[in-house]
């Protein structure tokens, strides 16, 4: 099943670097980022697969990866909304 998670990078990584690096990983179905130190990904692997990947290829620097669940708020661009699972705000 496809998940999406959000990819918090510390300042040590080049955002821009891991964007193209994800785009390597066959196992990483879509990503898209709009807040600057932020990944959003949608694959069907684990977040701890995920982590490693990203500790393999650069380091191991601080960074944190959760699921995105049906109970999230906030303010991004209209067409990104269509990326995340159905809210669940009761």
């Amino acid at each position: 099943m496809i998940k999406l998670y959000v990819l918090v990078l510390s300042s040590a990584y080049n955002k821009d670097e891991v964007s193209k690096f994800l785009d390597t990983k066959p196992e990483i179905n879509f990503w898209f980022s709009s807040l600057p130190s932020s990944i959003f990904i949608k694959t069907e692997i684990s977040s701890r697969a995920i982590s490693e990947l990203i500790r393999e290829q650069f380091g191991v620097e601080l960074h944190f990866i959760t699921e995105v669940s049906p109970n999230y708020w906030g303010s991004l661009s209209k067409d990104l909304w269509k990326n995340f699972p159905p809210v669940n705000h009761s």
